[in-house]
């Protein structure tokens, strides 16, 4: 799990984030935590919730510009600007990642606050490989948590993801309603799990997947939109946590009023 503070963020106020990591440490009850953030404060103070949570917790200081996607984020800038070069806001988005993106994170919040959303984004499978290897806790499966995970209790199948078993050699997800180009989207990545075989085999296909989009495609992705396109190349590296999810449009408005 992570959390930096981005106060221009033009999606979220900071008491959003302030509701919900306590609630998802909640349910991490009884597990161990491995909680990234560039401020000496937030660390403090969910550590404390951590401790409060019974989960047991390990706070690893690192800043936006040392993730390790940091390094694609003017390129993902530049094909962002592509997509929405000499566009008007639409009436409706429907559903669409980029023109979420688009308008909301990158128009509404400016290209510094859009390039450091970037770089949390899509440096979550990254962070999943490096602590797979380094492995502080000595576990089996390894799983990458939003801090506001909670915000999906109810709203899906299966949400309580501390009970989902693993498989080897996979990585579990759950659904979304969002889309790509006007395609249903194959994952939410608020929640993903796998063991150190997947999480290696996955961020091959990531990296390549990565470099693919900098250069080539002219979208706002993010990591959602990327490993969409890798689970439509390779499904047998995932199982899907939820696969009768609620309605898309209710799913879809939890994701976009939620996402970080």
């Amino acid at each position: 799990m992570g959390y930096w503070q981005i106060p221009e963020n033009a999606k979220r106020p900071l008491a959003h984030y302030a509701t919900l990591l306590p609630a998802t440490l909640a349910m991490l009850a009884g597990q161990r935590l491995v909680f990234l953030s560039d401020s000496v404060v937030v660390q403090r103070w969910v550590e404390a919730v951590a401790r409060a949570s019974g989960v047991q917790m390990i706070a690893v200081s690192k800043s936006i510009d040392a993730l390790p996607a940091r390094e694609f984020t003017a390129h993902f800038l530049r094909q962002t600007e592509r997509y929405g070069a000499g566009t008007a806001v639409p009436a409706q988005f429907n559903q669409e990642k980029g023109l979420w993106h688009y308008w909301r994170d990158f128009r509404a919040s400016g290209s510094a606050v859009y390039q450091k959303l970037l770089a949390i984004w899509l440096s979550k499978v990254l962070l999943m490989e490096e602590f797979a290897r380094s492995d502080p806790f000595g576990s089996e499966y390894f799983a990458w948590v939003d801090a506001t995970a909670a915000r999906f209790n109810g709203r899906r199948l299966n949400c309580n993801f501390v009970g989902a078993a693993g498989r080897d050699g996979m990585i579990a997800h759950y659904r979304s309603a969002m889309r790509k180009y006007n395609r249903a989207l194959s994952l939410n990545a608020s929640f993903l799990k796998g063991d150190r075989r997947a999480w290696e085999r996955l961020t091959a296909l990531y990296r390549e997947q990565l470099q693919f989009a900098a250069i080539q495609e002219p979208y706002p992705n993010d990591e959602e939109t990327l490993l969409h396109e890798i689970i439509r190349a390779h499904p047998d590296l995932f199982w899907v946590l939820d696969p009768d999810e609620h309605a898309p449009d209710e799913q879809a408005a939890t994701e976009l009023r939620d996402r970080p």
